[in-house]
């Protein structure tokens, strides 16, 4: 393996700060289809933004990638978390009806794996980098709580740069209360489990549902049914997260992975 120092660190930080900076100048769209292009800007912006924090979180030597700690009691922590992310599917008015996707298969795919490199991306640098970064240094319950708290709420600040690409600043608020909330769900995957892979899994599923009836198809999504099964499933799931914080040995040499 390559080992990663900090000149080759420096470097690559360089190189992908050049890169975006042209993509984000030339906005390439090879395609016909205006979906697609999107996706597909997103897509390549992503891929060099998350390739650079894998760098990064080699070079901090993290024990973070490692597949194995996806696997066993890790997978089976996460569940609550994953189910909160399919529910952000509006399934009960994709069956009545109300609510629609119409795209075709091209930008099925496309969107997909928007959502999966935008995960990535993210995860890495702000579960992977910025929180691990705080929970290395917890040694006690209220650090790791304030490390969740902390490295949640500058993610969800982060969309603040969707105003630039947006007006409607009421929608934009509303993405940072979620953002926020969804940072904090996977801040503590990462804590219990040392995986960032499921944290970009369950991130990656929570955009795919929540954003395919908006992004390739609509109607209404809001119904009674789906905000009382949400309800139930959230505070389900916060209920686990805070007894399972309560019952972890948070001693950086003994959590489980």
């Amino acid at each position: 393996m390559i080992k990663i120092g900090r000149k080759l660190c420096i470097s690559l930080t360089v190189v992908a700060v050049i890169l975006l900076t042209l993509i984000e100048i030339l906005r390439p769209a090879p395609f016909e289809n205006a979906k697609i292009n999107e996706s597909f800007f997103v897509i390549l912006t992503r891929f060099i933004g998350a390739a650079l924090f894998f760098v990064l979180i080699k070079y901090l030597s993290y024990d973070i990638l490692n597949p194995k700690y996806a696997c066993g009691k890790a997978a089976l922590y996460s569940l609550p978390c994953f189910a909160v992310a399919i529910n952000n599917l509006p399934y009960v008015a994709l069956i009545s009806g109300d609510a629609t996707v119409n795209a075709g298969a091209a930008e099925l795919i496309f969107f997909a794996v928007e959502c999966v490199l935008v995960a990535i991306f993210e995860e890495f640098a702000f579960r992977g980098v910025l929180f691990y970064s705080l929970l290395k240094k917890c040694d006690s319950r209220r650090k790791v709580v304030g490390a969740i708290v902390i490295s949640s709420v500058i993610f969800g600040l982060f969309h603040l740069v969707n105003l630039i690409y947006s007006a409607d600043a009421g929608g934009v608020l509303l993405q940072i209360g979620y953002s926020t909330l969804i940072g904090a769900m996977c801040a503590f995957v990462l804590f219990k489990t040392s995986s960032v892979w499921l944290c970009a899994a369950i991130h990656a599923i929570y955009n795919f549902c929540g954003q395919i009836v908006p992004r390739l198809g609509g109607g209404n999504m809001l119904n009674l049914p789906q905000i009382i099964i949400t309800v139930i499933i959230s505070v389900f799931c916060a209920i686990y997260i805070i007894l399972s914080i309560l019952k972890t040995d948070v001693s950086p040499d003994k959590r489980e992975n």
